[in-house]
């Protein structure tokens, strides 16, 4: 071994031991059972639900509710009571939601906050917005628009994107390739007994949307592909909001690379690529992601909403308004919902969008 290689496994010894002695801080058991853990997990759980019946029945004797899951846990009991299933329709789009009781939302609320999120977000890179403390939609936002800018100051407005989303993300996760990458993580059997049984509610594949530990996984599965574009292609700016990505470069083979990789490292993960929704496009033509047109027009990024998400809002007021007409809907509720909506278009250059929206709300204010 040359001196050279010698250097280099000492350091990554020193990585590894670091990463070992780090990760030891959140890899035991007994910081989930703890009574003042499970407490401040069923705190943050009540958060903008307190208005349910079963979250106020529980806060009435919460000391006695965590003294049980503490023994429960102890004892190894299965704490998982099934699952509140219901199906919502978000911007256009159906979504099947598993919501699993408040028992065991608790638990997993301290197994994320304590085990899985200081485990996972260590090795995540910065560009993974999702699901995180400080970090959310207007994050990825802004790291799109902070990604253009870049690009313009090298290479002008010429260039490609390449804009990934998989399809059926949480439906198609591999159970045994997660259970492969949180196993690399944690070593306490119990912790990985507790996460397996969480997984294996939702059968022999897939996460179920409505549970936090659900989120928490899909935001670390495809860890491994971000790792792969970053490190792997030079020259190239890499985003990702839990399952839609993008990739920007100058040079059309650059984006094709990376795409091999992507797609490389996505079959050894089962997961699947959207055909329709991925797509290598040209900057000049505008980018679409995350329910926003980014244009690049001499350094200024644009930023409107999509098309068809206008069109849903105006088609959402007026059926709002039909049913505020015939008595079963007050202002203040249509007001509400749309001053939600034009908040969310502060984000974006919508102005002209936002009063002309704005001038079909007043034809009831009157």
């Amino acid at each position: 071994m040359t001196r050279r290689q010698s250097r280099f496994e000492k350091r990554k010894a020193k990585r590894e031991e670091k990463r070992a002695a780090y990760l030891s801080q959140f890899d035991n058991f007994d910081i989930i059972c703890d009574r003042n853990n499970l407490f401040e997990a069923a705190n943050d759980a009540k958060k903008h639900v307190m208005w349910k019946g079963t979250v106020q029945r529980w806060s009435i004797e919460q000391l006695l509710y965590t003294e049980k899951l503490h023994r429960d846990l102890l004892a190894g009991k299965d704490v998982r009571k099934g699952f509140s299933r219901f199906t919502v329709c978000e911007r256009g789009k159906v979504r099947h939601i598993s919501a699993v009781k408040f028992y065991e939302r608790v638990v997993q609320k301290c197994l994320c906050q304590r085990v899985l999120y200081p485990a996972y977000s260590k090795s995540l890179i910065y560009d993974n917005s999702a699901s995180q403390k400080g970090k959310g939609v207007k994050f990825a936002i802004d790291r799109m628009v902070t990604a253009l800018r870049r690009h313009y100051k090298r290479y002008g407005c010429e260039g490609y994107a390449l804009l990934v989303d998989f399809k059926g993300y949480f439906e198609n996760i591999n159970h045994a390739e997660l259970k492969r990458l949180y196993r690399l993580k944690l070593k306490d059997e119990r912790i990985i007994k507790l996460t397996d049984n969480f997984i294996d509610a939702y059968g022999t594949k897939g996460l179920g949307l409505g549970s936090e530990t659900s989120q928490m996984h899909a935001i670390f599965y495809p860890n491994e592909i971000d790792h792969a574009i970053t490190e792997g292609c030079k020259d190239v700016v890499y985003g990702r909001y839990m399952d839609d990505s993008f990739i920007i470069a100058k040079d059309k083979a650059t984006i094709v690379k990376a795409l091999s990789i992507l797609k490389w490292w996505a079959d050894k993960l089962k997961i699947i690529l959207s055909p329709k929704k991925t797509m290598i496009i040209k900057l000049k033509n505008g980018v679409k992601w995350l329910k926003t047109m980014f244009y690049l027009v001499k350094g200024k990024i644009i930023k409107k909403p999509c098309p068809k998400s206008i069109i849903l809002e105006r088609r959402r007021l007026k059926k709002q308004i039909a049913v505020f007409n015939r008595g079963e809907m007050s202002i203040f509720d249509i007001t509400q919902s749309f001053e939600s909506w034009a908040g969310s278009m502060k984000r974006r250059n919508a102005r002209r969008t936002v009063y002309n929206m704005r001038r079909i709300l007043r034809s009831i204010s009157i």
